[in-house]
């Protein structure tokens, strides 16, 4: 019943050397657990790639606090290998971005954790201790170029072994780049992305066979915009093909269709995917009234846009931003969420000691879910499928410090899983403190074993914050491969905003906040009641000659008259203002 993921290799084309020679580079993104005094293993299968290696090289992004504990190979489809490195960098930590190549100017030998950068592999078994050993059935290559010649396409595996007991850490990606003719024309998808009503950038990948060329590539995205039927595609290089096409669509997923053209006159056709985003959300003024929308759909509706994150009249909230506020221990000052912590998918509703204003609505009370997140106005959500935020999918209307699966009551490991507790520091520090603490992660092939302290604070003001002590499950979760949720969204899941997990980690961050943005009247001036003698009739041609009487300098009729400024544009006497007054009267706007 719960979730788990499983990343495979995927396949991009990142560069092309002539017409017959292609590079392309295999990745893998494991977040691969490496224990400690163990061998593990990840997989790249190439498919479609060179039958004639001409160049490779290999790059790994991992964490590990004893560099000198790991011993790194590589192994190729015929099972020929090469020892990347083994047993350097004494204690210091991480290979981040470390790539080997032959054409390197220093060996890894002599590197200095975390080795960022290009080096030449160690190339010998030199007390490799990884298993199995030797770690393939082929070859021992001295360097990268041992493996000229050989066919791409198979499995490449990189085998990482802790040979010394006390660390850990986690293979987070690697890849490798493989040059060598392709052999065969072929086209494919590029990455096609843009935003409403803006440009998506339409590409394709085409590659012509050996001794040949590209003439051309066409494509059909009328359904991005009717004008653009048939449309070429430039050559941007590298084999890859391109054109920006005006979206004239909302957000969404669209196809389009493309033909790619040999020098050899043969055509190769196929069927894409252009992914179109949300264009930003902010104010609109349209008929002098204003509403929080997305840009496209206020063009279309004839509103002028105010810009990104503007609002009408109301309060939002600004990007979330780091900050280094330490993460505070409530376990002892605290009160036990009793129900919240001893469930699985499940929660309680709180109250707060100051009504929370939340997306301009004040809520007195929150629902605190087990897994991760807080919501307001009901829906008590105990969704355990976290997804990227924003999200019109529930949970909405939510606060998300660290949404993931998280399993209080597994026993399997002991008594319970971490708690979650409450304390009002409403008198001290105008705030209130929600805390996740020592809480394990769902898995249903083995007991949860990490054991993560995280928390969201609520101020007095709107402002509220992330805060995050020990968070292991954001790069190595229980479930290889899975990810976090952490961000923000209204009641609608169309607005919000949210950060990469490993960003908290990786950048150093200890806290994470988000500020409330004060009110603002975007749309210029209201105008007064047209009930401009206070006789409480209206509409009544009697406030109009009223108005023109005292614009002329009369006393009021009434003697409780409104002010000639009509418009409120702080001009008087102003014939626009009479102007006015007649529109508004005869149901038209305050503003042209």
């Amino acid at each position: 019943m719960k979730k788990s993921c499983a990343f495979a290799a995927v396949a991009a084309l990142v560069s092309l050397c002539g017409a017959a020679n292609a590079q392309i580079t295999y990745s893998s993104t494991p977040n691969l657990f490496i224990a400690d005094v163990a061998t593990v293993s990840d997989t790249i299968n190439v498919s479609g790639g060179t039958s004639n290696i001409t160049g490779l090289t290999c790059r790994i992004n991992l964490t590990h606090t004893w560099d000198a504990d790991l011993d790194i190979a590589l192994v190729s489809p015929s099972g020929a290998y090469i020892l990347l490195t083994s047993d350097n960098q004494g204690s210091g930590d991480n290979y981040t971005n470390t790539v080997f190549e032959d054409t390197a100017s220093a060996s890894i030998t002599t590197g200095v954790a975390p080795c960022t950068g290009s080096f030449q592999p160690e190339g010998i078994l030199n007390g490799y201790a990884g298993t199995p050993n030797p770690p393939g059935a082929g070859t021992n290559h001295p360097n990268m170029a041992g493996f000229n010649g050989s066919d791409a396409n198979g499995a490449w595996t990189l085998i990482i072994s802790d040979d010394a007991g006390g660390d850990t850490g986690t293979l987070i990606d690697w890849d490798i780049t493989v040059s060598g003719p392709t052999g065969v024309f072929a086209a494919n998808c590029g990455q096609s992305t843009g935003v409403e009503g803006q440009n998506v950038a339409v590409r394709v990948v085409a590659s012509p066979s050996i001794g040949n060329t590209i003439s051309g590539v066409t494509v059909n995205a009328s359904s991005l915009n009717p004008a653009a039927s048939s449309v070429a595609l430039a050559d941007l290089g590298n084999n890859l093909w391109g054109a920006n096409v005006l979206a004239a669509v909302p957000a969404g997923s669209y196809s389009f269709s493309y033909v790619a053209t040999e020098s050899t006159n043969a055509t190769l056709s196929g069927s894409c995917n252009a992914v179109v985003s949300n264009s930003p959300s902010g104010g609109c003024c349209a008929g002098g009234n204003c509403s929080i929308t997305r840009e496209y759909l206020c063009g279309t509706s004839g509103g002028t846009f105010l810009g990104a994150g503007t609002d009408c009249g109301l309060g939002t909230y600004g990007s979330i931003t780091s900050s280094e506020s330490d993460f505070i221990d409530i376990s002892t000052t605290g009160t036990l969420l009793t129900t919240a912590s001893n469930v699985d998918d499940g929660g309680e509703t709180i109250n707060l000691p100051f009504s929370f204003n939340y997306q301009n609505t004040l809520y007195p009370t929150v629902w605190v879910c087990s897994n991760g997140f807080i919501q307001f106005g009901g829906g008590n959500s105990t969704v355990f499928t976290n997804v990227p935020i924003p999200n019109t999918a529930v949970p909405n209307n939510m606060i998300a410090p660290l949404w993931d699966d998280f399993d209080l009551v597994d026993t399997r490991n002991g008594p319970g899983l971490g708690a979650i507790y409450y304390l009002d520091d409403s008198a001290a520090n105008n705030r209130a403190i929600i805390s996740w603490q020592g809480v394990g992660q769902y898995n249903l092939a083995t007991p949860p074993t990490d054991s993560n302290d995280f928390q969201v604070i609520l101020y007095s003001n709107g402002n509220f914050e992330f805060r995050y002590g020990n968070v292991p499950t954001i790069l190595t979760p229980q479930v290889p491969g899975d990810i976090v949720s952490i961000g923000y969204e209204d009641a609608t899941g169309a607005t919000g905003d949210s950060v990469d997990g490993p960003t908290v980690v990786a950048g150093g961050n200890t806290a994470l906040t988000v500020a409330f943005i004060p009110a603002s009247n975007p749309c210029g001036p209201s105008c007064d009641s047209i009930d401009f003698n206070g006789d409480t009739l209206f509409p009544d041609v009697q406030d109009i000659t009223d108005f023109i009487t005292v614009f002329g300098g009369g006393a009021c009729p009434t003697g409780t008259c409104g002010d000639i400024d009509f418009n409120n544009d702080g001009l008087f006497p102003d014939t626009d203002d009479i102007g006015t007054l007649i529109r508004v009267f005869g149901g038209g706007s305050c503003t042209p």
